[in-house]
């Protein structure tokens, strides 16, 4: 996004926002949609709500106005369309026929700022519902930690071991039954979530192992 804040000629009072074509604010895509909204609202809302001003003004094209979708999203911000400038009074000597009519829309910082902080709010609540935040799976989560000492106390490897040693020189058990006892009790399948560049998962470490089953534990959904 690069909506920027400039002055307008002789009016010091006055700002004049520019550059409204924005990627995915007029998208069909609910996900891609919201999402684009709300960014723009929270730059918007970065940028300030020039309250030392008494007037915001907007100029757009109607390429801007219907490829942005800009009927819907400038009055949510508290702009009014005030003017619409036709470009058919005379198609020979009006410049640049070919990105539509002109509009014009206003508004003061304080109902800007209302407007955007508002708009937020309702953006935020339907980002919710649209495209959640992903989050980690609780069941998980309330699994116990695999560590070291539990996989001694459990006789799985050799109590006289390091974190560092590979599995594989450190196993009291076949391979196959260390994959059952660590999917049954702490939830993971060390084949599909362990990766080595050999493929053996018995050359990682106990450590890379308890590495391995946090990521699980937290991995987002």
């Amino acid at each position: 996004m690069a909506i920027v804040h400039s002055g307008v000629a002789t009016v010091c009072t006055a700002s004049h926002l520019t550059n409204w074509h924005i990627p995915g604010l007029g998208s069909d895509d609910p996900k891609t949609n919201v999402n684009t909204k709300l960014q723009t609202v929270n730059e918007l809302i970065a940028l300030g709500f020039k309250r030392d001003f008494a007037l915001l003004e907007v100029i757009i094209t109607d390429t801007q106005r219907k490829a942005n979708k800009l009927d819907d999203f400038l009055p949510k911000i508290g702009f009014k369309l005030v003017f619409e400038g036709s470009k058919g009074i005379d198609k020979t000597t009006q410049r640049h026929q070919e990105t539509g009519d002109l509009s014009a829309w206003m508004t003061d910082p304080a109902t800007y700022e209302k407007s955007l902080v508002s708009y937020k709010e309702e953006l935020i609540a339907l980002k919710d519902k649209i495209d959640p935040p992903k989050k980690p799976d609780p069941k998980r989560l309330a699994i116990e930690d695999l560590k070291w000492n539990h996989l001694v106390k459990a006789g799985m490897i050799q109590p006289n071991s390091k974190v560092a040693n590979p599995l594989c020189d450190i196993l009291l058990v076949k391979p196959e039954v260390f994959l059952k006892f660590v999917k049954i009790k702490y939830g993971m399948d060390i084949t599909r979530q362990v990766k080595t560049a050999s493929g053996d998962w018995t050359r990682v470490t106990t450590r890379q192992l308890k590495d391995a089953h946090t990521a699980w534990k937290n991995e987002l959904f």
